[in-house]
């Protein structure tokens, strides 16, 4: 009788972890002090609020390694700074996914006439378009993130928000490092809002055990919304206006029981594998899904607007 409790206490305390998390995946640590962070004062260091005629192309700029999708790939467009799919008007920028062809190459410092690695020549004609800019400064990490948007309605549309540094293995250790604040699926009529944390830890190019989502279900995304994300050492908390919508715990106990730096004493076993762990660029982005059930051609339907009224990143401030 006693093998049996022990084998079932044994059972139902791997069924509390599984439960934790249950997408995100942890190692084994030795035991560790948590601090608690008591300066909770932030210091505005970035902003833009899009106030002028065009984008500041001394703050942003195209996505660098390559402006298009590959043939079959799981996104449809290219990505240009072309001003019918990026407008800064009335205060705000507006990502403009649309639907007239253009023809531009999938790398643009490669030959035109190049065998791309889908097999398809570099430059070709794309049906969709829209913009995808990263900062200049690769300097965002831990610290308060906020962004007031709104969104128009189209199956496939997916507007990110997010951090990044890194697309390894490289050699030196370029460790693929990225942080989806957001990125919102629109799907029959509801938005999956969903947030993401990667890191490869063991530096091998899978993203296989490295990576923690979580989604939250949405119906009114077309409205103006403010984003906040608190990202410490040891939490990420995201709030929808006032509401926290997800909060994800670096550290846990090896039953999987959460520690943050309210409960200091408690002793952490096991850190998740996927935690952001560099500094990268902020991106805002619009792309389009590669739909098997094929994509609008409703001209009504676009352009399809990312709009957004201002970006904001504060650092906790140094402790005299």
């Amino acid at each position: 009788m006693k093998h049996i409790l022990l084998i079932l206490t044994f059972h139902l305390s791997l069924n509390v972890y599984s439960q934790c998390d249950r997408f995100c995946d942890y190692f084994k640590i030795k035991p560790k002090q948590l601090e608690l962070v008591s300066d909770t004062q932030y210091v505005l260091k970035f902003e833009d609020n899009f106030d002028g005629k065009h984008i500041n192309k001394d703050v942003w700029k195209l996505i660098p390694w390559k402006q298009g999708a590959s043939e079959g790939g799981g996104e449809a467009q290219v990505n240009t700074l072309d001003e019918d799919n990026l407008e800064v008007s009335d205060g705000t920028l507006k990502i403009k996914l649309q639907n007239k062809p253009k023809e531009k190459r999938q790398v643009d410092w490669e030959p035109k006439e190049k065998i791309m690695d889908d097999s398809v020549v570099n430059l070709r004609t794309y049906n969709y378009s829209s913009s995808n800019i990263w900062t200049i400064k690769d300097d965002f990490g831990q610290g308060k993130y906020q962004i007031r948007f709104k969104l128009d309605r189209l199956d496939g549309m997916w507007p990110a928000f997010w951090l990044y540094s890194g697309d390894g293995p490289t050699p030196g250790g370029s460790f693929w490092n990225e942080f989806d604040i957001f990125e919102i699926f629109y799907r029959k009529e509801k938005w999956d809002f969903t947030t993401n944390v990667h890191y490869d830890y063991e530096n091998d190019g899978s993203n296989k055990d490295n990576f923690c989502a979580s989604h939250e279900k949405r119906k009114d995304l077309d409205e103006w919304h403010v984003v906040t994300c608190y990202f410490t050492e040891n939490i990420i908390e995201i709030y929808l206006d006032e509401e926290l919508i997800e909060r994800k715990l670096k550290y846990r106990t090896w039953m999987g029981k959460a520690v943050t730096g309210k409960h200091p004493r408690r002793k952490a076993r096991r850190e998740m594998y996927g935690w952001p762990r560099q500094t990268g660029h902020l991106i805002i982005n619009m792309a389009l899904q590669n739909l098997a059930a094929g994509i609008s051609e409703n001209p009504d339907d676009f352009p399809c607007t990312f709009e957004v009224d201002y970006v904001k990143y504060w650092i906790l401030k140094e402790k005299n």
